[in-house]
């Protein structure tokens, strides 16, 4: 994990440190979930993310190489509108669809935490939940929200192995 970052930078480490790391822990799963502190307010036209995540791709597959990479979507950031009231940020599903696009393009496994939360103003509705699933600045998840992430994810992994050793089977 390295917080408050969008991934990109991430490059900058030298490769030799990130395949000492493989080397002595053999990763066989890499889960990038970055990119919500691209967003902002206004932040559009996102290609560029696009194009920057590509890179980081391959740097983490050829640092990796025998490890599948899992790429999690950005969640839902919500933000004040015209009418003072908190919305989901316009630009999560356009950075979600580019999170998507880049892992259907690089042969990467690829979930929706954005749509797993349950779409547009999730974040507003985890931050109203009785607890609170998510902090009062209507971006970051908590704790429980962080457990219950967590077992949404789990549970995928369980349903989509079933999925496979259901087709290896037959």
């Amino acid at each position: 994990a390295f917080r408050g970052n969008s991934g990109l930078p991430l490059t900058g480490i030298r490769a030799s440190i990130i395949k000492g790391f493989d080397s002595y822990m053999h990763y066989n799963l890499i889960v990038l979930h970055y990119g919500l502190n691209v967003l902002g307010d206004g932040t559009s036209g996102m290609q560029w993310y696009k194009a920057g995540m590509k890179r980081y791709v391959s740097y983490i597959r050829n640092s990796f190489p025998d490890a599948s990479i899992l790429i999690v979507s950005v969640s839902d950031k919500s933000r004040k509108n015209e009418r003072g009231e908190m919305e989901t940020s316009p630009e999560v599903p356009e950075l979600v669809e580019i999170q998507r696009t880049v892992a259907r393009e690089e042969g990467l496994a690829f979930w929706d935490l954005y749509g797993a939360m349950g779409g547009y103003n999730s974040m507003v509705r985890w931050v109203s939940e009785k607890p609170p699933l998510a902090n009062k600045d209507f971006t970051h998840i908590n704790h429980r929200g962080a457990e219950k992430i967590a077992a949404m994810l789990f549970t995928q992994f369980l349903n989509e192995y079933e999925k496979y050793i259901h087709k290896t089977a037959l």
